[in-house]
């Protein structure tokens, strides 16, 4: 993801309908998805390494910042507000890179 909109995109698509539907197999898996990364990961707290334990507490923070930010989206006529808005959601875009890094994804 390069561009503000496609976090934007992202977070619309886990908020809709398609976003609650899992197939069978993801069903089966015990784990928690990393909004960030778009993958399960071990739920089980011995099987995750203390780098993968910072990359959950990343992506929970990043997830909840960027559903905080796709609700604050400004009206088009306020152009100071929505070129800020757009700032921010570069700057989450840059922060899933650093998690997806972390996360050696």
């Amino acid at each position: 993801m390069k561009r503000w909109s496609d976090v934007l995109a992202v977070k619309r698509r886990l908020t809709g309908l398609r976003g609650l539907r899992r197939t069978r197999k993801q069903a089966d898996e015990a784990g928690m998805y990393l909004a960030s990364l778009r993958r399960t990961v071990p739920a089980h707290p011995d099987l995750l390494t203390p780098d993968m334990r910072v990359v959950l507490v990343e992506d929970l923070l990043w997830s909840i910042e960027s559903e905080a930010w796709a609700r604050r989206k400004p009206v088009p006529w306020r152009r100071r507000a929505r070129a800020l808005w757009r700032a921010e959601g570069a700057a989450l875009t840059e922060k899933r890179a650093r998690i997806q890094t972390l996360a050696g994804s």
